[in-house]
């Protein structure tokens, strides 16, 4: 069951919080609003920043699905727009920052042989899928 695949999951207590993009500090207050070299609106808060495009968030739930299914495959750029439904600009625009934050992995090294997969070991996608899932459960209980 779908389920199952995070129920023994833990939190990672290491206080590694060096992937993806960082909120600032206090000492960063001038910088408010502005971006910096990965696109990060410092008043934005990571979930907003992480869903605040289309096609970025559908590149995140495609991810978060084709890991429940247990089916992440490595797809040129081309066939992840078709599998997410996405353009293929969005593929090229936001992939290297879900790269960086771990949701996807790549595997090639030149410009014609790279494809994506989404991360199966994750914890972001973990995550994501637990926030999904109860977020589900409520609406199918509560609704």
């Amino acid at each position: 069951m779908v389920t199952e695949l995070y129920e023994h999951a833990t939190p990672d207590t290491s206080g590694d919080v060096s992937v993806g993009p960082q909120l600032p500090s206090d000492d960063d207050a001038a910088f408010e609003g502005q971006l910096d070299s990965d696109g990060w609106r410092y008043n934005d808060e990571p979930l907003q920043w992480l869903f605040g495009t289309e096609g970025r968030g559908k590149l995140v739930m495609h991810a978060i699905q084709a890991v429940a299914d247990g089916d992440p495959i490595f797809e040129n750029k081309s066939a992840l727009a078709k599998s997410a439904d996405v353009s293929r600009h969005s593929v090229h625009r936001h992939i290297e920052e879900l790269e960086d934050l771990n949701i996807y992995e790549r595997k090639g090294g030149d410009g014609t042989h790279i494809r994506h997969r989404p991360n199966e070991n994750s914890r972001v996608v973990a995550a994501l899928f637990q926030a999904n899932h109860e977020v589900l459960e409520y609406v199918d209980t509560e609704l």
